[in-house]
């Protein structure tokens, strides 16, 4: 894990919220069915200090639900920065 832990979980947020600023203004995608959660290093996909592991580490996931809680599309977005 690289960095200091409170910057990395502020960091995690900004992006979050870029990507649903994207979905609202970009998408069309009304806010009221936008969230956006910043994890920063507590919910690591792969969970060792490798350079692998934290280029994985760093990304933005997205899910859209339908009408019945089921999910219908879902993106995970990869960061290198």
């Amino acid at each position: 894990k690289v960095g200091n832990p409170t910057y990395n979980l502020r960091l995690s947020q900004r992006r979050a919220d870029a990507v649903a600023t994207a979905l609202i203004e970009d998408f069309d995608i009304p806010a009221s069915r936008v969230e956006a959660i910043g994890y920063g290093d507590t919910v690591p996909l792969i969970d060792e200090d490798s350079e692998l592991a934290h280029e994985t580490n760093r990304r933005v996931m997205a899910s859209l639900s339908g009408e019945y809680s089921t999910t219908d599309m879902r993106w995970t977005i990869f960061t290198s920065e």
